[in-house]
Formats: structure tokens, sequence, C-alpha cells
């Protein structure tokens, strides 16, 4: 690609820079509106306090949080936390043919994990008796 503002290195960070923020702050906010919670609702599931989240929801907030700040709000919707080093060519693609931020499903609604667990009808146990009790019986299987 010449002649575009990527050839400039600056604009080129400036540019990703700018659509990460926007990107995480919207999927937060996305999120977060998906399950009816409130920021204040969001801030306490996550152990972080709510102006935190009114931040990170902004797509003006300059500030990145620490890794373990993303981890627990990640942790409170129950979703997979993905960060990555890539190539520029897929920030662009990126850019280009995703107009919408996709809203990721938790653990109990993640189309996978349902299909396996409707296959595998055992249940995990909660305590060590149960655990000990399932063990038993699966030995007394022939």
């Amino acid at each position: 690609m010449t002649g575009t503002l990527l050839d400039i290195e600056d604009m080129r960070h400036e540019l990703a820079g700018t659509y990460l923020n926007v990107r995480v702050a919207l999927q937060i906010k996305q999120l977060r509106l998906a399950r009816g919670w409130s920021q204040e609702e969001l801030a306490r599931r996550a152990g972080i306090h709510q102006p935190q989240i009114a931040n990170l929801e902004s797509t003006r907030w300059k500030s990145w949080p620490q890794v373990e700040t993303l981890e627990q709000i990640a942790r409170a919707f129950d979703v997979s936390l993905h960060i990555n080093f890539a190539e520029w060519s897929s920030l662009v693609t990126e850019f280009l043919n995703n107009s919408d931020i996709p809203t990721p499903a938790d653990f109990e609604h993640d189309p996978v994990f349902q299909s396996a667990n409707a296959e595998n009808s055992q249940t995990v146990p909660d305590s060590p008796e149960e655990r000990q009790n399932q063990k038993n019986e699966t030995e007394k299987l022939p």
C-alpha cells in the first residue's frame, strides 16, 4: 500500500491505537448492555470502581488499563480475553470487514459447550463427597 497514511509509521500506530480504543470500549459497553447490567453492576462483578467502567466505555479514553483489569472484566462477563500482535494487513482487513462489534456468549451460552454438555449427560460434582460417590459409581461399571 503506497501513498496512504499507513505509510507513515506514527500515523499507523495512531490509527491502530484509536481503532483498538474504540473497539474495546464498544465491546465492553455492548456486553454490559446485552446482559442488562448497569455500569455499577459490572464494576461490582469485576471488583473495580464504576468510574473505571465509564472510562473504559469511553471511545475517547486514552489511558489503557492494565491487562489485569481487562481480565477482571472478561471474568465478570464469563468470556475469554484475547490479546495478540498481528500484521498491519490484519488490522486493515478487520477494519474493512467488521462494521459491527461481535458480542461473545458467556461460557454457559457458548454453542460449542452447550452441545458438548448435551451429549455428555454426566454432571460435574460440586463437592468432594459427590466426586467420591461419582468415582465409586464409575468403578462399579463393567
